[in-house]
């Protein structure tokens, strides 16, 4: 109960509900199409500020039990006072995938009812599990987020009848009973934000938007043609086959997600057009070479010029090791409004400048022709291990602002070692109560705490290293102030704010009592705190551990009474306003030097005196 403002990992107990994850729907940033391979065809990965639409929205580890899209979902949402008052909006987060699997669960009850059963809470949950699909964590993190196999309500559906019929014979033979189609248009946050509102029988390459305003996202942004497959008990050995011409594209999962210049390609059409052109397509679920069903669908793709506005992110391997230079590919052929491109190296932590606030670039070098390849030395990730993000600068004065105007980013992990060398956030406790947790807030006039630490599990440790993160709360209105989370160096990356101090500490594990003080910090202001493993030499191995939040007040108002004013005079007498839950104000002296009050000066009783 006292993590909400520590990194450190959460405990949660098994009550019995259903634990939701979150999962991308149509992920192109964790491995982007242009990259190649089996998984840049993968639009589903485990939520994280990496991927999707970009924002920290779902939970991960072994008490997350199932997961469903949390990102870019349609839904109602109530305007005015009146019920029937909707607007159509896209949810996101756990928020859309918790209802999701609630409405999942309500199925598998009413099936379950009407053929006799009567399944409790925990059938229901362990048969989402059962039936949902895996979900792959992104390559960039360097540990498994388990956010819970996602849903899959037709698997879970035909497990129900199974049961109930007590022989496969008895639902039918494989059929595909429906073909969905999902075209993914970008509309900004660099890939993180996008529609894929589509008409299933028509494919717009020059949207997003009409006539001049018209982006061309729609040629780049990937196609998926989904089945329902109904009759089919079993995956093992099933294989799902979109034919297009002479082409065969395979998944292990129903869902095939092609870009429309592959689609194109594979019919024998061209991509740039100012007509129509129709791609016939077949979709089918194999055993080994036996076709089990099959359906057949017609897409028509819109006119295009070839050009779209927003650069697709450079291929760069997911991980490098420390100390190492990468190789970085990029294309920029047909993007609009390009002046003196830039390719572009973040700071540690703020991967984006659209999903990572406060961004700054660590690296730059020029780019002389529309495509290539380029070599960022190992110079650029100077700050360490963590997460960079590297992408294109397309035209230092483009945005509408007048702003740079940036193209999409591809994250990069630098490889700081495995968490298992991480050691656990230190914990506080004051010096009067002797309780330690991850939350821990002090005063002037009570400056004294105790850290506890332990660092020992980490190979090589020899002593421990404990930092004061840059002070905050930020103008973003974050607690965390660290930049390099889990990072391998101090956090001092020459960009952002530095850590505000540091200090050796005894030994691998043991408890230390500072005084705030004493060290000098500044108050009114709260400090992550996090520790280092370092080995004999006073070198740093490993990972930074967690972090747990200290506050530093300056003086408690008195009497439960809220700070609303004040005026300070150094070296002189300071008074402060202060507000009582019923209303009333008072005006008090005040000791900037101690953070104590004094004498009440005036008061009001009357409600809203201040």
């Amino acid at each position: 109960d006292d993590d909400q403002l520590s990194t450190t990992p959460s405990k949660v107990l098994d009550s019995g509900a259903i634990t939701a994850g979150g999962t991308t729907t149509d992920d192109t940033l964790s491995v982007p199409p242009q990259n190649g391979g089996a998984a840049s065809a993968n639009g589903t990965w485990a939520t994280t500020r990496l991927n999707g639409s970009g924002v920290f929205s779902s939970g991960f580890g072994t008490r997350v039990d199932v997961s469903a899209p949390s990102d870019g979902i349609p839904a109602f949402e109530h305007q005015g006072k009146t019920a029937q008052s909707v607007a159509e909006v896209l949810s996101g987060g756990t928020s859309a995938s918790a209802p999701e699997i609630a409405a999942a669960a309500a199925v598998v009850l009413q099936a379950s009812r009407l053929t006799g059963q009567h399944p409790s809470p925990d059938d229901v949950r362990s048969l989402l599990e059962r039936t949902g699909r895996a979900v792959p964590t992104p390559p960039q993190i360097d540990q498994p987020l388990h956010v819970g196999p996602q849903l899959d309500v037709t698997a879970a559906l035909q497990a129900v009848l199974a049961k109930a019929h007590g022989s496969r014979a008895d639902t039918g033979a494989p059929r595909i009973v429906r073909l969905s189609v999902a075209h993914r248009q970008t509309v900004g946050g660099l890939g993180g934000s996008y529609l894929e509102d589509t008409d299933p029988g028509r494919i717009d390459l020059a949207g997003p938007g009409s006539g001049s305003s018209a982006t061309g996202e729609g040629l780049v942004g990937p196609v998926t043609i989904g089945a329902d497959v109904t009759g089919l008990y079993s995956r093992q050995g099933v294989s799902y086959v979109l034919r297009i011409g002479h082409h065969e594209f395979t998944s292990d999962v129903p869902a095939i997600r092609l870009t429309p210049r592959q689609m194109l390609i594979a019919a024998g059409l061209p991509v740039v057009s100012a007509t129509d052109r129709q791609v016939s397509l077949t979709f089918e679920v194999r055993h080994g070479h036996q076709v089990l069903a099959s359906a057949t669908h017609k897409l028509t793709f819109g006119p295009t010029d070839g050009g779209y506005v927003e650069s697709l992110a450079p291929v760069v391997q997911p991980v490098v090791k420390a100390g190492h230079s990468v190789q970085v590919s990029y294309d920029l052929t047909g993007v609009r409004n390009l002046s003196s491109p830039k390719l572009v190296v973040s700071g540690v932590g703020h991967w984006s400048p659209a999903m990572a606030p406060i961004f700054s670039a660590s690296y730059t070098a020029p780019l002389t022709g529309l495509r290539g390849k380029v070599t960022v030395p190992a110079g650029a990730f100077v700050a360490g291990g963590g997460i960079y993000g590297i992408g294109i600068l397309e035209n230092p004065t483009g945005s509408r602002k007048g702003g740079p105007l940036y193209g999409e980013f591809a994250s990069i992990r630098v490889d700081g070692g495995a968490p298992s060398q991480r050691p656990a956030a230190p914990t506080l406790a004051a010096k009067t109560s002797g309780k330690f947790g991850h939350l821990l807030e002090i005063n002037r006039a009570a400056p004294q705490f105790s850290v506890h630490y332990d660092v020992s599990k980490v190979e090589g440790a020899a002593g421990t290293l404990l930092e004061f993160s840059a002070p905050g709360p930020n103008l973003y209105h974050s607690y965390n102030m660290v930049s390099n989370q889990n990072g391998t160096t101090r956090d001092h990356d020459g960009v952002d704010g530095p850590a505000t101090l540091d200090r050796s500490l005894k030994g691998t594990r043991g408890t230390v009592t500072l005084d705030a003080l004493a060290l000098k910090l500044p108050s009114s202001i709260a400090y992550d705190l996090r520790v280092f493993a370092v080995d004999e030499h006073g070198r740093i191995v490993g990972q930074a551990s967690p972090t747990s939040l200290l506050g530093f007040d300056d003086g408690l108002a008195p009497d439960g009474t809220n700070l609303t004013n004040f005026a300070i005079v150094p070296g002189g007498t300071s008074v402060v306003a202060v507000e009582s839950p019923t209303g009333e104000g008072s005006v008090y002296d005040y000791n900037a030097a101690t953070g104590t009050y004094g004498r009440k000066l005036t008061s009001d009783p009357a409600y809203g005196s201040i």
